[in-house]
């Protein structure tokens, strides 16, 4: 095999049933150049039962520890195998979304820049809710200054913009470059944190791409989430003298061991984070937060949690009065996020972290499992209603599904097809033949492709699937809600190729759902041009659907699509930016009952 773009590697210890989850979304990837490295720690023989169900895929090359490793040490055996240009972690608790490579690969490759780190943001899947909290989604790349990521992070120890392995990738030769100069490129306490902060002790800058391409699940079985309730197991298992080297409290604290960690690697590699320094009374705050945020975690042992604020309380006491009377005065300041800690662990968390990813218009969506969340097609099926089965539906099905909101739609599709006087039209998905029966007569020529056979197209194919027959030989297309049947990710390779299917000044009309409440007001004086109204978003049809959408943004959209505007992930805008990417310009919109309508030219 050629050198892949992509080294993806999955170290895994005893998680099945995530595992195939995390295979799966790198296999159902809408890209091909890449090596799906598998590590099994000393696994019982399950996860090698899952891998087996993968055994015949090309991509995938299964490797096994001799012995079970600690975490950094596994990372380290992991990767070292890696040959891709780039190289990124999956946990097992991880999947991607689809089209996440092919975004990465193609944001690397048009920044012409020498792109060294590259991250992007990231979300959680509850299995349990069922529901998907993302970030919001933004196009483009930024570049941001390693040095300023490093102050930033010394300063509040969040994480979010470390380019930490799981939420990022590497390049081959600055892997090389630091195990060539300090040994490893994972060390311990944290293997993620320390790499990250090595990546950017030789690293400038990091491209940054500001739109969650991996999401995590299985919180519960997450290593983080045990060392929470008790790191001691985790620290026996490093075998590691000195872990406290660099810091002034020697107890297992988990934010003492980070602080430890920068120190550790500002020790060894200076570069970027040689003129950082550490914040001492913002230290001991940071410590002491956690301590009391722990306090309100069910099941915590109170008798060591108590001996870990009294190590804390020793050790300021050790500093002088300035210091101590500093952080206890910072701790007064900062009482916002002791109050947090409380009312996350109390019975409010869920609803107060509803209201605030509300406020902040944060999507969280509603799937019936990860890979589904991820918006692989495979996967996107409630327990009710197959997904696939659309694609083999009869005239008849989308006849008994008629509305007046399909008429009123019809209607204006017809209403600009015969403005147009087309010589040739292309209709993507016939379905009940009505706009076809009513324009064949109008037109010296109407061709219709659809992926079903029972609707016996002129042209059977899948719209992502370009055929070259059709190039340049229509004046009008029309595509009324068919795009939203495919991933958001086929957009725009399904636009280019409705583009490249029309002759220059042709038109293309389009229709997509959009979930946002509307209503029309039809007048003996308006009854060619009906009132349409978009309703307010927080206006909702129940108090339960008001909590559901508004507060807990749980969107629900027909199951037989996989996205719509206003699904809490997908904006209009969104749309209309790849309608222009791909050359088109919007010559008219229109707002009609549950769809946007669009008419564009091509230039």
């Amino acid at each position: 095999m050629a050198k892949p773009f992509f080294s993806i590697v999955i170290p895994t210890k005893n998680r099945p049933e995530l595992l195939r989850d995390v295979i799966s979304s790198v296999l159902l990837q809408n890209f091909d150049d890449y090596e799906l490295i598998i590590s099994d720690n000393f696994n019982d023989g399950r996860t090698k039962n899952v891998i087996d169900e993968f055994r015949d895929n090309p991509h995938i090359n299964y490797i096994r520890t001799e012995s079970e490793l600690n975490i950094p040490d596994h990372w380290e055996f992991a990767t070292k195998r890696a040959k891709g240009t780039y190289t990124l972690i999956l946990t097992d608790r991880a999947f991607l979304r689809q089209g996440a490579l092919q975004d990465i690969h193609k944001t690397i490759l048009e920044s012409k820049k020498d792109v060294t780190i590259c991250l992007w943001d990231y979300g959680y899947y509850d299995e349990k809710s069922k529901v998907l909290l993302g970030e919001k989604e933004q196009t483009g790349v930024k570049f941001l200054k390693s040095e300023d990521l490093i102050r930033d992070f010394s300063r509040t120890l969040n994480a979010r913009y470390l380019p930490r392995p799981h939420v990022g990738c590497y390049r081959f030769d600055i892997a090389q470059k630091i195990r060539k100069k300090i040994g490893r490129l994972y060390l311990p306490f944290g293997p993620d944190y320390t790499s990250s902060l090595l990546f950017l002790a030789y690293s400038d800058i990091v491209m940054y791409l500001p739109r969650p391409l991996v999401f995590f699940q299985g919180a519960a079985v997450s290593a983080g989430t045990r060392a929470r309730f008790n790191v001691l197991p985790y620290i026996a298992s490093l075998n590691t003298p000195n872990l406290y080297q660099f810091v002034p409290i020697k107890t297992p604290i988990i934010s003492n061991l980070i602080f430890n960690d920068f120190l550790k690697i500002k020790n060894l590699a200076g570069g970027s984070l040689k003129n950082i320094n550490i914040d001492w009374a913002l230290y001991f705050v940071i410590c002491h937060e956690e301590l009391i945020g722990k306090k309100m975690i069910s099941g915590m042992n109170k008798k060591a949690l108590a001996g870990l604020l009294e190590d804390w309380e020793k050790t300021l006491s050790e500093f002088d009065k300035e210091m101590q009377t500093l952080v206890r005065r910072r701790i007064k300041q900062r009482y916002i996020n002791i109050l947090k800690s409380y009312l996350k662990e109390s019975f409010l968390g869920n609803f107060l972290v509803g209201i605030k990813r509300f406020l902040l218009r944060k999507p969280m969506s509603k799937s019936p499992n990860a890979l589904a969340a991820g918006g692989f097609l495979v996967a996107i099926m409630d327990h009710k209603i197959d997904f696939n089965k659309q694609f083999s539906f009869d005239p008849a099905d989308y006849l008994e599904g008629i509305d007046l909101s399909n008429w009123f739609r019809y209607y204006h599709i017809l209403k600009e097809v015969i403005a147009l006087k087309p010589k040739k039209i292309l209709e993507i998905g016939s379905g009940n033949k009505v706009v076809k029966n009513c324009l064949k007569d109008f037109t010296e020529d109407y061709k219709v492709l659809d992926i079903n056979p029972k609707l016996k197209p002129d042209v059977l194919s899948d719209l992502r699937e370009f055929r070259p027959e059709l190039k340049e030989k229509f004046d009008c297309l029309i595509c009324a809600e068919v795009l939203e049947h495919m991933p958001f990710n086929d957009l725009e390779k399904n636009l280019s190729n409705i583009y490249n299917y029309l002759i220059k000044d042709g038109k293309a009309i389009i229709t997509l759902p959009h979930r946002r409440a509307r209503i029309m007001i039809i007048t003996p004086f308006s009854y060619l041009k009906p009132w349409i109204i978009t309703l307010p978003a927080w206006i909702k049809s129940s108090p339960r659907s008001f909590y559901q959408q508004v507060i807990k943004r749980k969107v629900w959209i027909d199951p037989y699509h996989c996205w719509e505007i206003g699904d809490s992930k997908v904006k209009r805008k969104d749309v209309e930016e790849i309608m222009k990417k791909t050359g088109f310009e919007i010559e008219k919109f229109k707002k009609l009952l549950q769809v946007d309508f669009w008419v564009l030219d091509k230039e």
